[in-house]
């Protein structure tokens, strides 16, 4: 599904990706032919700024396409039957323990994947996540619990990867790094 929104914006993207990619590749030629150190060099930054800029172009027609996905899959929703409807004002715990697994599982899926692996990955976890609340363990199991259980059979790593640099006390109580000795007193 097409939307007419975001149609002249991919165009334009895909016309800057073409001359990034143009201006980038007579860049490595510059390189190749240079004789100077600087001008190999004067070069050689201008590739890496085409090449980055080419990159995040595509980058940004992936979010629109993204986001175009989800425009539809909200167009979905809206158009529920009924009966879906009235469930959820009867259960809207279940309705925000289902949004809160998704976003969880969703995170972990956009670190790991993109493109047309995170769709599919995406597809596969509203089948995993209507299969789970479908069983009454589903409400008794903790938000984290459902989480890696819904990980698991997506084949994606336990936790997010992540890393939080440690808090002082935790330094204090780890001590000092490996492979440096411990401060000592003079003898």
């Amino acid at each position: 599904m097409e939307s007419t929104a975001h149609a002249p914006f991919k165009a334009l993207l895909v016309e800057l990706v073409e001359a990034g990619m143009e201006v980038s590749r007579e860049m490595m030629v510059g390189v190749r032919k240079a004789t100077d150190h600087d001008q190999r060099i004067a070069y050689a930054a201008a590739h890496d700024r085409a090449a980055r800029s080419v990159r995040l172009s595509i980058s940004l027609h992936e979010r629109l396409e993204r986001a175009e996905r989800e425009a539809a899959r909200e167009d979905a929703v809206s158009a529920q039957p009924l009966l879906e409807v009235l469930e959820r004002r009867v259960q809207p715990k279940l309705d925000l323990k289902k949004a809160q697994v998704r976003a969880a599982v969703r995170r972990s899926i956009e670190q790991e994947h993109e493109g047309e692996d995170a769709a599919m990955l995406d597809e596969a976890l509203e089948i995993c996540l209507s299969e789970q609340a479908t069983n009454y363990s589903f409400m008794d199991r903790s938000v984290s619990q459902s989480v890696e259980i819904i990980r698991k059979s997506l084949r994606l790593p336990p936790t997010p990867r992540m890393w939080l640099p440690p808090s002082q006390d935790e330094q204090k109580a780890a001590g000092p790094p490996p492979g440096r000795p411990a401060n000592r007193a003079p003898s």
